[in-house]
């Protein structure tokens, strides 16, 4: 038989198990320390009020001191357990950046898919998206 070197490492019994999926609910995180889940539709913004066709939405005021972010500026859904943001004709848009990847600028109106890990950028505010393992909720 080939040496162990060439066969690959076994599994250790001392080997920590692999962290639980990811299949928990979407979360934002802030590095300034503004956390909010979406369980299923937030409208986000300074002070947010969804408009007529989105009531009944969860509304997230996020504090925003250099004001880059509108009142109402993104709505944030969970679609078939896909995460999607959608500018809500915000003054200074909503930007998606994928981890290893580019930054892109949305039209307003128009949804996107956030892939997890990515940073989602409302106005000047970055937040990182997670989720939390299913056996959290």
């Amino acid at each position: 038989p080939a040496p162990a070197s060439e066969r690959g490492a076994a599994p250790n019994a001392a080997d920590p198990p692999d962290p639980p999926a990811a299949t928990g609910p979407w979360h934002l995180r802030s590095a300034d320390g503004i956390e909010f889940s979406v369980p299923d539709r937030v409208v986000a913004g300074r002070d947010p009020k969804p408009p007529a066709w989105l009531q009944g939405a969860t509304v997230v005021a996020i504090p925003d001191h250099t004001r880059s972010m509108s009142k109402t500026h993104a709505l944030l859904e969970v679609r078939d357990d896909r995460l999607i943001v959608t500018d809500l004709d915000s003054t200074n848009g909503v930007r998606v950046w994928p981890e290893g990847s580019e930054p892109a600028d949305l039209e307003s109106g128009v949804p996107a898919e956030v892939p997890l890990d990515a940073v989602i950028l409302l106005g000047d505010v970055a937040f990182l998206v997670e989720r939390a393992p299913a056996d959290s909720v």
